[in-house]
């Protein structure tokens, strides 16, 4: 089973450009339940690149669980 959204957003200037994507749901396989919430964006203009990260999962009903940010 599985049940998710997936997002999408951008914006655009002149001199910048950015666009973020993200995924937040849970996979499961009857028992188990994996929540997640994946983003991940960048951001350009004519000089510069940023590029950020957030990522979180974890397994519902228990303390376990991963998250990452960058």
């Amino acid at each position: 089973l599985a049940d998710y959204y997936v997002d999408i957003a951008y914006s655009t200037t002149e001199t910048q450009l950015s666009v973020d994507v993200s995924s937040v749901g849970y996979l499961s396989n009857g028992t188990d339940q994996l929540n997640f919430d994946l983003s991940q964006g960048v951001d350009l203009t004519e000089t510069e690149m940023v590029l950020t990260q957030d990522y979180s999962m974890g397994l519902e009903g228990t303390d376990i669980g991963v998250a990452y940010q960058a």
